[in-house]
């Protein structure tokens, strides 16, 4: 009995805590990255135009 409890929680710890590694890294950079560049594009738009 204590066995199960025990090895449940592990296991479904694990499981998202690889995922929230694997998914924070990934997004993390691309999403300042983008915003920069819209930023960008928008002020060289915006500069072109006036």
């Amino acid at each position: 009995m204590c066995l199960s409890p025990i090895e449940i929680p592990p296991t479904q710890l694990s499981l998202p805590q690889v995922k929230s590694d694997a998914i924070k890294p990934l997004p993390a950079p691309p999403i300042p990255t983008n915003v920069e560049s819209k930023t960008n594009t928008t002020d060289s738009i915006q500069s072109t135009k006036t």
